[in-house]
C-alpha cells in the first residue's frame, strides 16, 4: 500500500526518497513481485521523480529492478528503464550498467523491441534493425570497458555470444576495436565457433589466405580450440593459391593427428587434388576414404595403378554431392570416350535413385553436359540433361549453356544453338564474352561476316566486354 501511495503522490524530496528505499526493500525481501516492481517504478519515473543520484543505494536498487527485468526475459522493458533515466540527465548510461555489465549485454542481446521508454510514443521498427542496433551498442559498450581496463567485467560465454549473432547479422568484427580483438587482448578465452568466424572473415579480405594461415598457426601453437569447421575454412582458404598448397597438405596432416576427421575434410582434400589435376591419385584417396561401392556403381572397373596401394581407413565415410561431383569430374576427365561417358552417366543416376540423400544436383549435371558436348553424337544428350536442369528448377549455369552452344556450333547445328541462347536469357542467365564468341567464331569460319558482325553488336548492346578471344575472331573479317 505504501508503494502505490509513494507511487503516485507527493512531489517532496523526502517522499521520493521513501519511495526508492521501500521499493528496494520490498524488491530484496521478494515482497513485491518484479514485474509490480518494474511498473511502479515507471509510474514514478514518468512523474518526474527519478532515484536521487546522491543516495548511492537507490542507484542500487534502480539496478536491481533491471537486474530482474533482465533475467525474468523482459529486457525491452528493462532497456527502456535504462534509456529513461539516462534522458532525465541523472546518470549516464555506462555509470547505470557498468556495475552490472553481463546483465546489460544479455539485455541487449536479446532486445527485439523499439518502442521507447514509455509505450507509444515512438513508432517500433524492425526485429532485425533494432538487433542489428542493439549489437553495434554492445560493441560500443565492450570497447569502452576495455578502455578502463574492465574487460573482464563481461564473462567469456557473452563474448563468444556477442561475436557469433555480429556474424548472424553481418556486423563486422574485423577492427581493432571489435569485440573478438578485445577479447584475444585481454587474454578472455572463447570458444571455437568464434575462432572459426574470425577466421571466415579473413578468408574474404584481399590478403586473407595468409592472414588465416597465421592465424590458424597462432591458434595450434597457443592451444585454441579447433574443430572440423576450422579445417576446413582454413582448407578452402589455403586452396585458393597454388603457392600455399604444400600448407593445404601440412593442414591436414594436423587434421589426422587431431583425429579431426570427416567427410568435409576429406572433400576438401579431394578438392585440393582437382585443383592439382592429380586426377589418379584424387582416385586413390577416394577409394581409401570412401570404399569403392561408388566406383563400381559407375561402371569404373579399372582403377588406376594409384589405387591399388592405397589402404582403406576404417570406418569408411558415406560421399556427399559435392564428393561424387569431384569424382565425376576426375572419371570424366580419365575416361573421355563416348562410350565410357554413357556407362558413366548411366550409372550415376542409378546411384541418385537408390540413395535417397543424393540428388541430380546442378554441379554433377553440368558434368556431363560439358562432357557430352565434346562429342557431335552426344550432342542430343547434353541437351536433354539441360532441359532436365531447366525443368527440374536446376537452374543451369551460364557454362553449362556455353558447353551446349559451342558443342552445337562445332557439329554446324548453329540455329539449335541461337534457340539455345534464347532460352538462356529467358531464364535469367546472362551470356558471357566466351558464349558471344562461339557463335561468332562460327559465322566468321562459315563466312557469313554480316551475322558475325551482328552477334558483335548485340553483345556490345547488352553491356558485355569483349575478350581477347572475340576481338581475334572478328580480326578475320575481311576488310571492305
Amino acid at each position: 500500500m505504501i508503494l502505490r501511495r509513494f507511487a503516485s503522490t507527493a512531489s517532496h524530496v523526502q517522499t521520493n526518497e521513501s519511495f526508492w528505499e521501500a521499493l528496494q526493500s520490498a524488491t530484496k525481501k521478494r515482497i513485491v513481485h518484479p514485474i509490480k516492481a518494474s511498473q511502479l517504478m515507471t509510474k514514478r519515473l514518468d512523474a518526474g521523480f527519478p532515484p536521487p543520484e546522491t543516495v548511492p543505494r537507490d542507484l542500487q536498487a534502480l539496478r536491481s529492478i533491471i537486474q530482474e527485468s533482465i533475467r525474468a526475459g523482459r529486457s525491452t522493458q528493462a532497456y527502456a528503464h535504462i534509456d529513461m533515466v539516462e534522458e532525465r540527465g541523472h546518470i549516464s548510461r555506462f555509470d547505470l550498467v557498468e556495475p552490472i555489465a553481463d546483465d546489460y549485454i544479455r539485455c541487449l542481446l536479446s532486445v527485439k523491441d523499439a518502442r521507447g521508454p514509455v509505450e507509444g510514443k515512438q513508432k517500433p521498427v524492425s526485429d532485425l534493425v533494432v538487433r542489428k542496433w542493439a549489437l553495434i551498442e554492445a560493441k560500443v559498450f565492450v570497447a569502452k570497458l576495455d578502455q578502463l581496463g574492465k574487460a573482464s567485467s563481461i564473462s567469456p560465454a557473452l563474448y563468444d555470444d556477442i561475436i557469433q549473432k555480429m556474424d548472424e547479422h553481418g556486423i563486422a568484427i574485423i577492427n581493432p576495436s571489435s569485440v573478438f580483438h578485445v577479447a584475444v587482448r585481454n587474454k578472455i578465452p572463447l570458444n571455437v565457433r568464434s575462432w572459426n568466424v574470425r577466421l571466415k572473415l579473413l578468408a574474404n579480405k584481399a590478403d586473407g589466405t595468409s592472414r588465416v594461415l597465421k592465424r590458424f598457426k597462432q591458434m595450434t601453437a597457443e592451444n585454441h580450440p579447433i574443430n572440423d569447421v576450422t579445417i576446413a575454412i582454413v582448407l578452402k582458404a589455403l586452396s585458393k593459391d597454388p603457392a600455399y598448397f604444400d600448407e593445404a597438405y601440412r593442414v591436414l596432416a594436423t587434421a589426422k593427428q587431431l583425429k579431426i576427421w570427416n567427410v568435409f575434410i576429406a572433400t576438401e582434400e579431394l578438392h585440393l587434388l582437382k585443383l592439382q589435376y592429380k586426377h589418379a591419385e584424387l582416385i586413390a584417396r577416394y577409394t581409401e576414404y570412401f570404399g569403392n561401392t561408388l566406383l563400381m556403381q559407375l561402371g569404373f572397373v579399372s582403377l588406376p595403378k594409384a589405387a591399388s596401394v592405397s589402404q582403406q581407413i576404417a570406418p569408411l565415410l558415406r560421399p556427399s554431392n559435392e564428393t561424387i561431383s569431384l569424382v565425376l569430374h576426375t572419371l570424366v576427365k580419365l575416361n573421355p570416350d563416348a562410350e565410357s561417358l554413357a556407362r558413366l552417366y548411366a550409372g550415376f543416376q542409378q546411384i541418385c535413385q537408390q540413395r535417397t540423400e543424393l540428388t541430380m544436383d546442378q554441379y554433377c549435371l553440368s558434368i556431363f553436359v560439358r562432357a557430352f558436348s565434346k562429342h557431335e553424337s552426344q550432342i542430343d544428350r547434353a541437351i536433354e540433361i539441360l532441359e532436365y536442369m531447366r525443368q527440374a528448377e536446376r537452374r543451369p549455369s551460364v557454362f553449362a549453356y556455353t558447353h551446349v552452344i559451342e558443342g552445337l556450333c562445332k557439329s554446324g547445328a548453329v540455329d539449335t544453338a541461337i534457340k539455345v541462347l534464347l532460352y538462356m536469357q529467358h531464364d535469367g542467365v546472362k551470356p558471357d564474352a566466351y558464349t558471344w564468341t562461339c557463335l561468332i567464331r562460327f559465322y566468321v569460319e562459315a563466312g557469313d561476316y554480316a551475322k558475325a558482325r551482328s552477334i558483335y553488336a548485340k553483345m556490345r548492346k547488352l553491356h558485355c566486354k569483349p575478350s581477347e578471344a572475340t576481338m581475334q575472331a572478328m580480326q578475320k573479317i575481311p576488310r571492305v
